[in-house]
């Protein structure tokens, strides 16, 4: 498990803490009293929590001050925040939640979730990255099914261009393409989107080609160069360098293990 402590008690909202973990064994937690609010989203597996089930693709609440236990098996993967402040109850029955319950959330894009999960657990190192980690909470947050009203710290241009880069990762698209979709300049939208996300749109889409190449690597016996192909590289040379950078193998030596 890798977790990062922020300092943070200020806003009406803040963030404590931001986790990502893999599982090569089962666990249990709990029971336990937690003093903040968490939010879970379930990347790979099933949380067995006591009351429901969260399968991937989907999100669970943690209420602070309330009992709770889970169990998981081993592949199990997801990512958390931990986070309180005095208006943090109201943010959550704006979104139509009972803030002294645990509950089980619909998420209205799993694929974009993913992906913002992925670039959050790639930029979110050190105490400093909370910018990021509220990024993260807020946008998962307005991916909640039916939310009341819309969150503020949300800016809804770039959630529509991540969008845009999740859904078209496989074709060999510019910023200053996004940026002229969205009517303004290519400067202007990649810092409003590293203010939104914490990383650059161009490291944004680089995180979605290699975890879908990734998924390919695994899940089929397509060859290097047209998995390179497939999720938008122009070459399977600069491909499997960037693989490398970015996981520490080859993308063959990946496949091998």
């Amino acid at each position: 498990m890798e977790v990062v402590y922020f300092f943070n008690t200020e806003g009406s909202v803040y963030i404590t803490e931001f986790a990502h973990s893999l599982l090569d064994r089962p666990k249990s937690v709990g029971p336990y009293v937690r003093s903040t609010y968490i939010l879970h989203y379930v990347l790979n597996g099933t949380c067995h929590f006591d009351g429901f089930e969260a399968n991937a693709g989907e999100a669970f609440l943690i209420s602070k001050g309330k009992l709770h236990s889970f169990k998981v098996e081993p592949g199990y993967r997801h990512v958390w925040a931990a986070f309180d402040g005095k208006k943090a109850a109201e943010l959550l029955q704006s979104l139509g939640l009972d803030p002294y319950q645990h509950a089980k959330l619909t998420v209205s894009d799993r694929r974009f979730a993913d992906s913002l999960c992925e670039a959050a657990i790639a930029s979110v190192k050190t105490h400093e990255d909370v910018k990021v980690a509220e990024s993260w909470l807020y946008a998962m947050l307005s991916l909640l099914s039916e939310p009341k009203i819309a969150i503020a710290t949300v800016d809804s241009s770039m959630i529509t261009a991540a969008k845009f880069l999740e859904q078209h990762y496989h074709r060999r698209i510019t910023m200053q393409q996004v940026a002229d979709l969205m009517h303004i300049s290519e400067k202007h939208f990649c810092k409003q989107f590293k203010r939104q996300f914490g990383v650059p749109p161009q490291e944004f889409l680089m995180n979605i080609r290699l975890e879908k190449a990734k998924q390919l690597l695994k899940s089929t016996d397509l060859r290097i160069k047209e998995i390179a192909g497939s999720v938008g590289f122009s070459s399977q040379l600069n491909f499997a360098a960037a693989f490398k950078k970015r996981f520490g193998q080859s993308p063959t030596a990946y496949r091998t293990k």
